[in-house]
């Protein structure tokens, strides 16, 4: 059998206050490189969006679609023709793109209040224990 010696207090209070101290650490780096992806995430969001009106302009989407509007017997009479020419003029990689920046804003916004939430509990933590 194996002869364990026992640890003193402060030897084991030092260990788990610089465990602690390292945990706390990543957990800052972690909080601030999604802090940075969602800053980028939502210029790339707002670039993509401005990219997806001017494409839909350029397009003529707005043009076929207000034609559904304006000549609603012409477009029903010829729906499958309508249809097509919808679909083809529809920006489809400035669209992409744009859900591309939403879905990044929102996973790395998700991840940062989630290291926010955790930053805050630590810190709640640590004033009662004082």
């Amino acid at each position: 059998m194996a002869h364990f010696e026992e640890f003193k207090p402060e030897l084991q209070q030092r260990i788990m206050k610089q465990i602690a101290r390292r945990e706390r650490r990543v957990l800052v780096v972690k909080t601030s490189g999604f802090g940075l992806l969602f800053a980028g995430s939502a210029t790339f969001l707002v670039i993509a969006y401005f990219n997806l009106a001017s494409a839909l302009t350029q397009s003529g989407f707005f043009s076929f679609t207000s034609l559904f509007f304006s000549d609603f017997s012409a477009a029903m009479a010829n729906f499958q023709d309508f249809a097509f020419s919808v679909l083809e003029s529809f920006p489809v990689f400035s669209a992409a793109f744009l859900v591309a920046g939403l879905i990044g804003a929102i996973w790395s916004a998700s991840h940062l209040i989630g290291d926010i939430t955790q930053i805050r509990q630590i810190r709640t933590r640590e004033n009662f224990a004082r």
